[in-house]
């Protein structure tokens, strides 16, 4: 079952926010349809993030989201991905995979 209220908004390439809906589709088909969108042409940038609870896109601002996020950068040969997230212990992380140009090499 899916709900009308979105709890997640995303970004694309340093844009303005936008709510990732939870219908007609589920979360998670609407994610892969935004990120099939990423990087045309050239490097782009993903982030998602978790509404506040009790909130909607209109009463947030990028300094007001949590730390928290997912986020992805670059073009399909050179991506990075980041996690932020809050570990069990109460410390905040960040987990970062990427594949990157050769060391020297200028990005593409």
């Amino acid at each position: 079952m899916t709900s009308a209220n979105p709890t997640f908004v995303y970004e694309v390439n340093g844009a303005s926010f936008a709510n990732l809906p939870n219908s007609p589709r589920s979360y998670e088909d609407n994610l892969r349809r935004m990120l099939s969108l990423v990087g045309e042409p050239g490097r782009s940038t993903f982030a998602l993030s978790k509404l506040p609870d009790g909130q909607s896109i209109w009463d947030v601002k990028r300094e007001t989201l949590p730390s928290v996020f997912l986020q992805a950068a670059g073009t399909a040969e050179d991506m990075t991905v980041e996690w932020r997230r809050l570990d069990q212990d109460g410390v905040e992380r960040l987990y970062t995979v990427g594949r990157g140009a050769a060391r020297g090499a200028s990005p593409r």
